[in-house]
């Protein structure tokens, strides 16, 4: 699927859905129950593994789970790594965002990059155990979570997305100091460079 036929999800799944209903209840999903049980909504919400796993395989329309699973959201990035899948630094249409809670690490919230907008900033479909079922937040650089609590630690690009790259090179700086400061600046705005010697 390229980035011009992705439909973002902008509303909560029905009840029913497979991909957010757990096997028990004879959907795909090998996530928990989600808190607290919400009428009209399947059972995996709110729980933003339940909804991020569910939403990337969804998107892939694999008629399963076949990416990723049950895990705390740091976890997940192992997960992705075991099974091939590619790990950005930056946000990706469709790919899966994790962050860590600074105050108890292996916690965290998960969420999927539903669109990216031409200022930089992006759009996320999520879900919050013991709070909202579903919900979608605008995000932006550098942590793209809006506070200090979560540390961003990745993307997991989803292989149902047909993702290009593009390769900036900004020029020639005679002072590696001014070349620092502007890669520095170039990082707060989300954006992943380094230094070459040249």
């Amino acid at each position: 699927m390229t980035p011009n036929e992705y439909k973002p999800r902008t509303s909560c799944p029905p009840a029913g859905n497979p991909y957010y209903t757990t096997i028990g209840a004879g959907g795909y999903s090998p996530c928990i129950v989600g808190s607290p049980k919400t009428a009209g909504v399947p059972d995996c919400l709110p729980n933003c593994v339940g909804y991020a796993v569910g939403r990337f395989n969804e998107i892939g329309g694999y008629k399963k789970i076949k990416y990723l699973g049950s895990a705390y959201p740091p976890d997940m990035l192992k997960i992705a790594e075991k099974q091939g899948l590619t790990i950005s630094s930056t946000p990706v249409l469709g790919g899966m965002m994790i962050w860590q809670t600074v105050a108890k690490p292996q916690k965290g919230h998960a969420a999927i990059v539903e669109a990216i907008n031409a200022d930089g900033s992006i759009l996320t479909s999520d879900s919050a155990y013991n709070g909202k079922p579903f919900y979608t937040s605008k995000r932006s650089a550098p942590n793209w979570y809006g506070n200090n609590d979560k540390r961003f630690l990745g993307c997991i690009v989803n292989p149902a997305v047909s993702v290009k790259m593009y390769r900036v090179q900004v020029g020639a700086f005679y002072n590696r100091d001014f070349a620092y400061d502007y890669m520095m600046q170039l990082r707060k705005q989300g954006i992943d460079c380094f230094i070459v010697e040249v």
